[in-house]
């Protein structure tokens, strides 16, 4: 008898030090080294596992109480990868746009990316340019020298191009010794023709107006023939990320803010507003000094990404899922939203 009460005893303590959770979703982005316990109450770590500054993690559960402490978190390749960290440690990030409370977000694929690594084949950088300051740097682009404050480029982002990761990756299937000496913007012209469909030329010609100094067949010739899909899917997929990006918030705040000077900070806010907390980090921002006076204007935002690349993704958990970038704000500490026009 006296056993079974011990039995019963342990177990009620086991039972007792256990986390009472509820469902939750979502990531969760550190922003410090905290310790990422099995049980937090015991304080019991194996492996004496951290959670890395600046990382994102899915998020499974949170524990309950009148004030919740811990997030509990998926840590790949740890053992046993369930781990509770506590809640101060970084902050909760869901999908932009979401109706629910972050307690009620739409839970991600099961298959979704929690941490990204910057060498393998699903990591890109996209990157948009601000067209009218990069026109004060190169005025004599020929889709700089008709620019007007009524063409689509004046208030939206334009295409630069879609860069499968490393940065290094370049010229892969196809390319030959000729094409490669013939890419430089004098002789682009003499690149392979880029062959779509007619709806997404027209597209292409509006999203990127480099096109009129045929940027399209650098771009193909340099990152797409790294991209593994056909020459219609990289820019199908390419224009289908530029219409999410020109539909948020972040390109309002942008035409808000035309002929302003703004920080890296404020253009890495409203990421995170646009496309949920911790988007802000995976930007950086691209800046050069006008060729005609002494202000230094924005020419683009690179976004690190990660994952598979469709028609219909979505635009920040692609954000999320890669790695903080540096913001630049030593080289760019402000930046001028400039107008088109000269």
């Amino acid at each position: 008898m006296r056993r079974i009460c011990l039995m019963i005893g342990a177990v009620l303590s086991l039972l007792a030090g256990a986390a009472q959770a509820a469902p939750a979703d979502g990531y969760f982005i550190a922003r410090q080294s905290c310790p990422a316990f099995q049980s937090f109450r015991n304080q019991t770590n194996p492996g004496n596992i951290h959670v890395e500054p600046d990382r994102s993690y899915a998020l499974i559960e949170i524990n309950e109480g009148a004030t919740p402490t811990h997030y509990r978190l998926i840590l790949p390749g740890v053992t046993p990868p369930q781990r509770w960290v506590a809640i101060e440690c970084g902050i909760r990030a869901v999908a932009a746009g979401s109706p629910a409370a972050p307690e009620q977000a739409a839970a991600p694929a099961d298959d979704a990316p929690v941490i990204a690594n910057p060498s393998e084949p699903d990591s890109y950088v996209l990157a948009a340019s601000w067209q009218p300051g990069f026109c004060e740097t190169q005025p004599d682009k020929i889709e700089c020298l008709d620019q007007t404050q009524a063409r689509f480029d004046a208030s939206h982002f334009a295409l630069h191009g879609l860069w499968p990761q490393p940065r290094d990756r370049e010229y892969c299937a196809g390319v030959t010794d000729e094409m490669i000496d013939n890419d430089r913007p004098a002789t682009w012209r003499l690149l392979p023709e880029i062959e779509l469909d007619p709806g997404t030329r027209a597209e292409l010609d509006k999203v990127m107006p480099g096109t009129a100094s045929f940027l399209d067949r650098h771009e193909w010739l340099v990152h797409g023939t790294c991209y593994n899909e056909p020459m219609q899917s990289y820019f199908a997929e390419s224009l289908a990320l530029m219409a999410a990006l020109n539909a948020s918030s972040l390109r309002d705040f942008m035409a808000s803010n035309i002929d302003k000077a703004v920080t890296p900070a404020q253009i890495r806010a409203a990421v995170d507003l646009a496309f949920g907390l911790g988007t802000g980090a995976r930007v950086s921002v691209e800046c050069k000094n006008e060729q005609d006076g002494n202000r230094k204007v924005l020419t683009e935002l690179q976004i690190a990404l990660y994952g598979s690349i469709e028609l219909n993704n979505d635009l920040g958990r692609l954000i999320l899922a890669a790695r903080p970038q540096d913001s630049n704000a030593g080289q760019c500490p402000r930046v001028v939203i400039d107008r088109a026009g000269f």
